[in-house]
């Protein structure tokens, strides 16, 4: 069984880890999504000897980007669209279910197998881009987005790995208004080696946002971080998406 601790009022740790963590900045230039874009590298970089925070704007302007889930619209999948333009599921059905071949599948959701070695659902016109040891999969309707990341964690028990992060320099010091929804272990639930979330909300220029980052050991010393980010009013408008996301996962 896993742990899964309270979630008590967070108060600002008062022990301080060095690292090479980044705060977070304004996105250069004039794009239609302003908000800067906090995106958790949870792990270690071979020279880095503590955890750290790693700001990225993922919409900046690059070349190569392509969408997932082309040739099918909301209007022809039969998916009523929500206010945001995203597909809502039916709340009849399970989010994600398994096709003929033997796939994944979700309502507004395709399988896809990324480049970088790794399969899972993305949301259907969700822009890939690649930044660092990331990619990013971003809403272009608002600014969710999903990354995977693959930097080296300092050891294979992500469930403290993570207590780690946020006790270190990942919590109240990073972001104003920290708050954890919850830290726990969900090893049992997958078939990786070690695997933990960490959900928490925190504030951006006054607007609520809200995060979970699913920290995996695949094997011993073999590291994916699977996040969902979005702005705090739409978390759960986005559920499906987010469960379709992360649960599928596939490392192959």
């Amino acid at each position: 069984m896993g742990h899964q601790q309270a979630t008590p009022p967070f108060s600002t740790p008062t022990t301080q880890m060095s690292g090479a963590g980044t705060m977070p900045v304004t996105p250069q230039g004039s794009r239609r999504l302003s908000w800067p874009v906090v995106v958790l590298t949870l792990g270690l970089a071979s020279l880095v000897v503590a955890a750290s925070l790693v700001v990225f704007n993922p919409w900046s302007d690059e070349e190569g980007v392509v969408s997932a889930g082309t040739g099918t619209s909301e209007e022809e999948a039969g998916e009523e669209p929500t206010e945001s333009g995203e597909p809502a599921a039916s709340p009849s059905t399970p989010a994600v279910e398994t096709d003929e071949e033997g796939d994944p599948t979700a309502a507004g959701m395709t399988w896809t197998q990324d480049p970088e070695g790794f399969s899972m659902l993305v949301p259907d016109g969700w822009v890939r881009r690649v930044e660092g040891n990331s990619v990013f999969y971003d809403s272009h309707t608002d600014n969710s987005y999903l990354q995977v990341d693959r930097t080296a964690h300092p050891t294979d028990d992500q469930y403290q790995h993570v207590l780690d992060q946020e006790g270190g320099s990942g919590g109240a010091e990073r972001f104003p208004d920290y708050e954890r929804v919850r830290v726990e272990d969900v090893t049992g639930d997958t078939d990786f080696h070690s695997a933990a979330d960490w959900e928490f909300i925190w504030s951006q220029n006054g607007t609520p946002r809200h995060l979970l980052a699913r920290n995996i050991t695949v094997t011993s010393g073999d590291y994916y971080t699977v996040l969902f980010a979005a702005e705090e009013n739409r978390w759960t408008q986005q559920g499906d998406l987010r469960e379709g996301a992360v649960t599928s996962f596939d490392p192959l």
